[in-house]
């Protein structure tokens, strides 16, 4: 959905997001310990949500969209 904020917007415009975010995962992790995982995914069966990101997947989603 990024892609389409992206598109949408004028040029120069802010693009704020809101949305719930898993913690950053350390240099050491490879994904969240499972304990967490299962508190993410009962939280999003219980709002219909979709999958949990990080802030800095975001940061990342935006930078490889040329979003600054």
């Amino acid at each position: 959905f990024v892609s389409e904020l992206a598109r949408v917007a004028a040029p120069g415009a802010t693009i704020i997001i809101v949305t719930w975010c898993h913690r950053d995962l350390l240099p050491s992790e490879g994904s969240l310990e499972p304990q967490e995982v299962d508190l993410l995914d009962r939280i999003c069966d219980g709002f219909y949500l979709p999958a949990w990101c990080s802030v800095s997947d975001y940061v990342n989603i935006a930078a490889s969209l040329s979003l600054k």
